[in-house]
């Protein structure tokens, strides 16, 4: 399979990708940095929020979320 992505104005290398939420039946396009040592993914807040839309909440019992895009309590 041949990824084709870009490097952004910092000369990092980036992808457009599905993020795929089958449990709530959503998924949106989101953009990737490429990390190649990463031992997991993060999903910002704002791509959660506009993919997910009302369903965050469903995500964990914990009604606060925080991550490097900010905080949301529901």
């Amino acid at each position: 399979m041949i990824l084709r992505g870009y490097f952004d104005h910092h000369g990092r290398p980036r992808l457009r990708g599905a993020a795929v939420f089958p449990r709530f039946g959503r998924r949106g396009v989101v953009e990737f940095l490429v990390d190649t040592g990463a031992d997991a993914s993060v999903l910002s807040l704002p791509d959660g929020l506009r993919i997910l839309q009302s369903r965050m909440a469903e995500l964990v019992d914990a009604r606060d979320f925080t991550g490097g895009g900010g905080s949301l309590s529901c």
